[in-house]
């Protein structure tokens, strides 16, 4: 008969392989491969900013934002900032820049996905896919993940 303690270790090294085997493994993946999957989900604001001030009570505390792997997005409740939906796509190898909709972007996104940040400027002649009026200036767009672990 088994001992406790060999019956407890086997139980315990079963459990890690189990828990290791079921992990994703990210070693196979291309740099943009592992962004996409860190963008790939709806964002809600942290924080909105128009030239150095907070606008986001001014219409935007309801905004979701949302990232597809195809290279279009989707947004609710994006005022006269976003409209409904439109595409994106990098713009260096980096992959901390984006054309959104004809808008060039900088994007900061944490390793772990947990935050990102949208740096652009706006004119009136540039609106954001579908809208006519949008207020010109320097944006800076502090993105929450709407699920934390989507």
């Amino acid at each position: 008969m088994l001992s406790a303690k060999v019956k407890f270790k086997f139980i315990l090294v079963s459990v890690v392989v189990l828990f290791s085997s079921c992990s994703e493994d990210n070693s196979s993946l291309t740099d943009e491969e592992k962004v996409l999957i860190l963008l790939n989900k709806t964002w809600v604001p942290g924080n909105i900013q128009l030239d150095g001030v907070d606008i986001t009570d001014f219409g935007y505390q309801n905004l979701e934002l949302r990232f597809e792997r195809n290279n279009t997005w989707t947004a609710l409740n994006g005022g006269d900032l976003f409209g409904p939906n439109g595409t994106w796509q990098f713009t260096n190898e980096t992959f901390t820049e984006i054309q959104f909709s004809g808008i060039n972007m900088q994007l900061k996104l944490n390793p772990q996905g947990l935050t990102l940040e949208l740096v652009f400027e706006k004119s009136n002649d540039t609106p954001i896919q579908g809208r006519n009026k949008s207020i010109s200036g320097n944006y800076r767009i502090f993105l929450l993940p709407k699920y934390p672990y989507d």
